[in-house]
């Protein structure tokens, strides 16, 4: 028997049992979108994790006390602005490092309120991390010199405050507080934060240490020479500022580059275990797809015994119910691809990462389906394959 009529009957016999075909292919269904979905969202966070890692720059460090909490060190322990021109002096691997200072508080214009993150800092704090404007101008070092109540905002708090990112000359109020917004950088996307709010203004920090009555310095964040001498800076950095407040191992640095690439190998490895636990319920929709097929043989024994009477040969049994199977694998196998595809923009667009889908594992979808079709369609079609023509004739 030719494919093409082996085709036509084995469309035909699926459409005459349209609701079981169905339920029968769901399993696949399921299966398949989840696997597409789950590597499409991956890629996604790694895409999204090496975006980043771009923006943030491959040479940024950052450096903190062990202790937590500032009211545990003495006054001589915390860290200064002095530090910040000591390191420039006796780090030589150290290519620029500022101080920041991070608060909460609460944001408005007239009625309107936000909560935003104060981040409190210098001028050359835009180069160490790679801040982009949109408009207007970062901080200066008149600004902080003379405690001037001015800010940068990004886009986001912009819009959601003002209703407009063109607010370059407004006045914004912090903690009851008014500052002029003299610029408006771009909004710093966060791994993991799935949509929720992260607004921030930048400060000068003289004017955030009064706005939050504090000494306090929180971080200093460095940028070293190259991306290889990151560590070298590091290094480098903890030992003058042990040295300067007179401790053996007070202060702790890390490097962003090595945090991102920790959550990049965690987020692969959860895409990996999640694809695994698809996979099964691919498989098990196999076990799905084999039980139907074994129930058809039986329902159709006296058909397959009737087509054996009139000449068709074991092998064309055999290639009818195994077509029967693929199609419903690979038929099953499409509109999972179609629901996971749907899936995994939905969750790029809630999680804003980037909406990445690559032909691999859609062939792989295909090929894993098609597989599933062949494995569990062999035993069903070779138990048709075999039926006795006389047996099969008296059977009701």
């Amino acid at each position: 028997m030719e494919l093409k009529e082996s085709l036509r009957i084995a469309l035909s016999s699926l459409w005459a049992n349209k609701m079981r075909s169905f339920l029968t292919a769901l399993g696949v269904i399921i299966g398949v979108m989840a696997v597409v979905a789950v590597l499409s969202i991956g890629q996604g966070g790694r895409e999204a994790t090496l975006g980043q890692m771009k923006s943030i720059g491959s040479n940024l460090f950052i450096m903190y006390t062990k202790t937590i909490g500032q009211e545990t060190l003495r006054p001589d322990q915390r860290l200064n602005l002095e530090d910040v021109k000591a390191v420039e002096a006796g780090a030589p691997a150290v290519k620029r490092i500022v101080p920041s200072g991070y608060d909460m508080a609460k944001g408005s214009f007239n009625s309107k309120k936000i909560d935003l993150i104060v981040i409190g800092t210098v001028a050359e704090f835009k180069e160490v991390r790679n801040i982009q404007l949109v408009r207007g101008r970062f901080l200066r070092g008149e600004d902080v010199s003379f405690f001037r109540k001015v800010a940068v905002i990004d886009e986001k708090a912009a819009n959601e405050l003002f209703g407009t990112a063109n607010v370059v000359g407004k006045t914004l109020k912090i903690k009851g507080l008014p500052f002029t917004v003299v610029g408006v950088c771009k909004a710093e996307t966060l791994m993991f934060s799935a949509g929720m709010p992260n607004y921030r203004v930048y400060i000068p920090i003289s004017s955030w240490r009064r706005l939050f009555n504090t000494t306090r310095i929180d971080q200093l964040e460095g940028e070293a020479v190259s991306a290889d001498k990151v560590k070298e800076a590091i290094d480098q950095t903890k030992t003058i500022l042990n040295k300067r407040h007179r401790t053996e191992d007070l202060f702790e640095g890390f490097n962003l580059e090595e945090q991102l690439q920790v959550a990049n190998k965690v987020l692969g490895l959860v895409t990996l275990i999640i694809s695994s636990i698809a996979g099964i319920s691919l498989f098990v929709g196999g076990i799905g797809v084999m039980n139907i097929m074994l129930v058809s043989v039986t329902e159709r024994t006296k058909e397959i015994g009737i087509r054996k009477a009139i000449g068709a040969k074991r092998r064309d049994i055999l290639i009818q119910f195994l077509i029967e199977a693929l199609l419903l694998c690979l038929i099953g196998g499409v509109i999972g691809i179609i629901f996971g595809v749907v899936i995994a923009f939905g969750v790029a667009k809630i999680a804003g990462w980037p909406f990445v889908v690559t032909w691999w594992s859609m062939a792989l979808a295909v090929v894993f389906s098609t597989l599933v079709g062949v494995v569990f369609g062999i035993y069903p079609a070779n138990k048709a394959a075999k039926l006795d023509p006389i047996e099969a004739l008296r059977y009701e």
